[in-house]
């Protein structure tokens, strides 16, 4: 897959996946094309700001497509250039039911890092409301607390539980992307998944827009198959000119330029450690 690689233990990854392997999605036709750029120009932005930026050749059509005049060509440009990252694509209807459909982007995770994809939104109820993912798989692999010594017994995780509790689920809602969903005809978001998991693992993953948004049959929900690949461990042994050991500094980056994220001095520094904590995972 190209713009993806493996995870070094220790550090955040963060990738932005985009081979097509599954169905195209539709064109949204009515979508205004000044809203549509303007959200494209905020969805690179902040793909650059999380680590996962677009590619210099997309970057270079986007800012080419910002150049050309606002009709209905711009909003179909824009979606077929961000369409093949997009892991899903939501639709709401006028009545505010959600249904979802698997977008293009190759289903891939990382061991203890971070992936990046869009999610496509054909909002036709012109809802303001937060978009929320949730996942089976997402749910956290703790005994309910009862505030006694022990774990009742009809809170506590069986074994197969706890393994199939692998994944971190959350939407980029910073600068410069918003809290809620715009009211758009047209707009994407940005999805983020974490796992410690390697090899295959099936995620459920749901989309709604509020409690009673949820489209009938289940049509809100998708069975994805992941591949997780495995964590690389990198040691580093500095030596001086006369081979004793002496101290570095390193900037490390991946592939194709990208900085790995720091943590500011005494925040967590694992996203899980953040939740337990109850820490904001921005800090």
């Amino acid at each position: 897959m190209n713009r993806l690689g493996h995870a070094c233990v220790g550090l955040l990854a963060f990738a932005l996946c985009s081979r097509a392997n599954a169905q195209s999605l539709y064109l949204v036709e009515d979508a205004p094309p000044q809203p549509a750029i303007a959200q494209a120009q905020r969805i690179a932005g902040a793909l650059e700001t999380i680590g996962s930026a677009l590619t210099p050749d997309e970057a270079a059509r986007l800012k080419a497509l910002s150049d050309t005049p606002h009709d209905e060509a711009l909003s179909k440009a824009v979606q077929e250039l961000l369409d093949p990252h997009c892991l899903a694509m939501v639709h709401i209807n006028p009545e505010m039911r959600v249904r979802v459909m698997r977008g293009p982007a190759t289903p891939h995770l990382i061991q203890n890092g971070w992936v990046t994809y869009l999610v496509k939104v054909h909002n036709q109820s012109g809802t303001q409301a937060p978009l929320n993912a949730v996942s089976p798989q997402a749910e956290p692999a703790l005994h309910a607390s009862s505030s006694q010594p022990r774990p009742k017994p009809e809170n506590e995780l069986s074994l197969g539980q706890v393994a199939d509790r692998f994944l971190e689920l959350q939407f980029f809602r910073s600068q410069p992307m918003t809290e809620t969903l715009t009211g758009a005809t047209l707009e994407y978001t940005i999805l983020q998944m974490y796992t410690s998991a390697v090899g295959p693992r099936e995620v459920q993953l749901s989309f709604n827009a509020g409690a009673g948004t949820e489209d009938l049959a289940a049509r809100n929900s998708l069975a994805i198959l992941f591949q997780s690949a495995p964590a690389v461990k990198v040691v580093f042994r500095v030596r001086d000119h006369d081979g004793k050991p002496t101290m570095a500094s390193f900037t490390i980056r991946d592939n194709i330029d990208r900085l790995t994220k720091q943590s500011e001095p005494g925040a967590p520094k694992e996203y899980r450690h953040a939740k337990a904590m109850n820490s904001p995972w921005e800090s």
